[in-house]
């Protein structure tokens, strides 16, 4: 919020069409600048998408084929300000405003990555009527009439609506909008034409129906939606089992965490490219009750330790810079001491160097932790770290090392595969990734 207030320059600036929304929307609102602004703020959270890599992005897939061969955009390629602004009206409840936006042709359906769609922001705020204003637009619209029922549905409530309120965390909502007034009688026994228990995951439905159950951190809400498909939680694949479990403990989300556990889930099942578990990617992201849940419910902190491909739970807390995670770690079992690889797993013990931790180092090292460890194809690592504090100027590190009688004996650097160039191994997701887009449901 900060940065959008105070953002002075620069072409193709988000943050500078963020605010000019604000400032638009507070001619239409009685609210103060600044609440709009923070709650545009957290509506633009969503798509963390500069303006720049949304071009990039939608001249190479800004089309998508139908089904008789004609192309349609899917979304704006340019900065839409009209688009923009009525989702910010949909999410603000601003009726008067989203109705001229509507009369102006503006689709509530669809987005630029700058905020969500109108519908799916009127969903996520909890906004019945708006919601209802902007599905009778949709369904009003030349066509519509022409659809078939589940192409009718995915309009109205699938790809936009239901994503909002499984969001939001309101069941009753979500199950409101499940059953969309445009589309008639709510049926008990059907969605849009397929019998509820028997819609297959990959269907059209399926997918829909699966998106937002990956957008809800309410077990309630992930059971009655899985209600609908016609196999268990466990069926999924198990790549994507693992990496909705794995967001689930990065995030926080204790009772999503429960529920999976709960569900039968693999409280060791591996994922990312470093097959990291749920613990691994707990223990990094400083979830300390998501941990306490894995580790009382069996998670293994040196699970396939000796594998080069596998990084563990004690490494990783290590590159966080928690004392208080290292240690819970350890007096659960964790190896102080790894089978390292130079440049791709590194002990604990190097990254409190990397992180100038002396507390940490210290208790390290009095559980058994040492710098006399040789790398695979590598110096020993505690040259290795002496050569990353010396040239990253971490002065209080590189006196410990000395004081330890640590010495460079072999320099990384100079044949280009020094690892503090990228030490942290945090798996961010790539928002600033043109590509990131196209797994977008």
């Amino acid at each position: 919020m900060y940065r959008l207030n105070n953002e002075r320059t620069g072409e193709d600036n988000r943050l500078l069409e963020m605010r000019d929304i604000a400032r638009l929307v507070h001619e239409h609102s009685t609210q103060d600048l600044s609440i709009i602004t923070e709650q545009l703020c957290w509506l633009g959270f969503k798509y963390a998408f500069p303006i720049s890599h949304r071009k990039e992005y939608w001249k190479e897939h800004g089309t998508v084929i139908r089904d008789d061969g004609g192309p349609v955009r899917k979304v704006d390629l340019e900065p839409n300000r009209g688009l923009n602004l009525l989702a910010a009206a949909a999410y603000l409840n601003l009726v008067p405003l989203a109705l001229q936006l509507l009369t102006e042709g503006h689709a509530p359906d669809t987005h630029n990555y700058m905020f969500p769609s109108a519908l799916e922001a009127a969903a996520w705020a909890g906004h019945n009527k708006m919601v209802e204003i902007l599905q009778d637009y949709i369904a009003n619209q030349p066509g519509f009439d022409k659809l078939d029922i589940t192409a009718k549905w995915l309009k109205l409530a699938g790809k936009r609506a239901i994503i909002g309120a499984a969001i939001r965390g309101d069941f009753a909502f979500l199950k409101w909008t499940m059953y969309p007034p445009a589309l008639g009688s709510l049926s008990e026994t059907t969605l849009a034409g397929q019998q509820i228990s028997r819609i297959p995951l990959e269907s059209t439905l399926g997918t829909a129906i699966y998106a937002a159950q990956r957008c809800t951190k309410s077990p309630e809400i992930h059971r009655y939606l899985q209600g609908f498909l016609n196999e268990s939680l466990l069926d999924l694949n198990p790549n994507w089992l693992s990496r909705d479990f794995s967001n689930h403990c990065e995030w926080g989300n204790t009772s999503m965490v429960q529920y999976y556990l709960d569900n039968g889930v693999d409280v060791n099942s591996p994922w990312r490219y470093d097959r990291a578990t749920a613990l691994c990617i707990s223990a990094q992201s400083c979830q300390e009750d998501v941990v306490d849940i894995l580790l009382a419910r069996g998670a293994d902190p040196n699970f396939k330790a000796k594998e080069y491909s596998q990084f563990t739970a004690l490494p990783l807390a290590a590159s966080s810079g928690s004392l208080s995670m290292v240690r819970k770690l350890l007096d659960h079992g964790a190896y102080p001491n790894e089978k390292m690889n130079a440049l791709i797993r590194l002990p604990a013990i190097w990254y409190a160097v990397a992180t100038e931790h002396t507390a940490m180092i210290l208790l390290l090292e009095s559980r058994g932790a040492s710098f006399d460890v040789p790398l695979e194809g590598a110096p020993w690592i505690g040259g290795n770290a002496m050569e990353m504090a010396e040239e990253l100027f971490l002065d209080s590190m590189f006196d410990l090392l000395k004081e330890r009688g640590i010495e460079i004996t072999e320099r990384l650097n100079e044949i280009g595969g020094a690892p503090w160039k990228r030490w942290s191994l945090k798996d961010n997701p790539p928002r600033n990734n043109p590509h990131w887009a196209q797994y977008e449901y």
